[in-house]
């Protein structure tokens, strides 16, 4: 009884998460009559905020290395065609 107690407790927080930050698929229908990109503003509410801060780091590092990798001087410029 204690492990069908536990189980059902835990079901019963992850639906109320879910109905917490509006995740269900039914609410995410009524955002398509919305503004053109208004939907884009919604990466930066809570569940995705961490996701979106670590992916423009990722991408700013990236761009960082890329630009670091073709200033040196030991590399063939990568424009360069023979």
């Amino acid at each position: 009884n204690l492990i069908i107690f536990m189980n059902w407790k835990s079901n019963y927080n992850f639906y109320s998460y879910m109905k917490k930050y509006n995740l269900s698929e039914t609410n995410q229908l009524f955002n398509v009559n919305e503004m053109n990109f208004q939907n884009i503003l919604n990466l930066y509410e809570y569940p995705f905020n961490n996701i979106t801060i670590a992916s423009m780091f990722y991408l700013l590092i990236t761009l960082f290395s890329i630009i670091k990798i073709c200033s040196l001087k030991s590399i063939i410029s990568l424009r360069k065609i023979n």
